[in-house]
């Protein structure tokens, strides 16, 4: 449980936002009853496009960031599995994530984690085998 939680602190802190670091950490402001999402400092209205759960490798990114572009959006949502990121319990495997935030900076694209630890549609498919096989 505590090398998740490491893990998850390390990925939010490392790649929340996709574009350069060089401002404050997006937030939700409200303000007389409404609310916005402020991005470097003004609101960010997300005109999304999320990728399929098969998507989430790095040979498909360049299937991938067509779409993005065609369908003008300004942030991808990424599905992204616990068994990606820690295949043998302890180590860390962090190449799919610093390949999606390097091409998402390089298109100036925002990215949204959908992280997927365990269990999606009644099915453990996203935890590792590891964590899967310690009963």
């Amino acid at each position: 449980m505590r090398h998740w939680l490491s893990a998850t602190a390390l990925l939010l802190a490392g790649i929340a936002p996709a574009a350069a670091q060089r401002s404050e950490m997006p937030r939700l402001e409200s303000r007389g009853g409404k609310h916005a999402l402020i991005v470097d400092g003004a609101p960010f209205l997300i005109l999304g496009a999320q990728a399929n759960n098969s998507s989430n490798y790095p040979t498909m990114l360049p299937r991938v960031w067509p779409v993005v572009e065609a369908m003008h959006a300004n942030t991808l949502e990424m599905p992204i599995a616990w068994e990606q990121v820690e295949p043998v319990e302890g180590r860390f495997d962090f190449s799919f994530l610093d390949a999606l935030v390097e091409q998402a900076r390089a298109r100036k694209v925002r990215l949204v984690l959908l992280w997927f630890a365990t269990w999606k549609y009644t099915s453990a498919s996203y935890a590792p085998e590891w964590v899967k096989s310690d009963t």
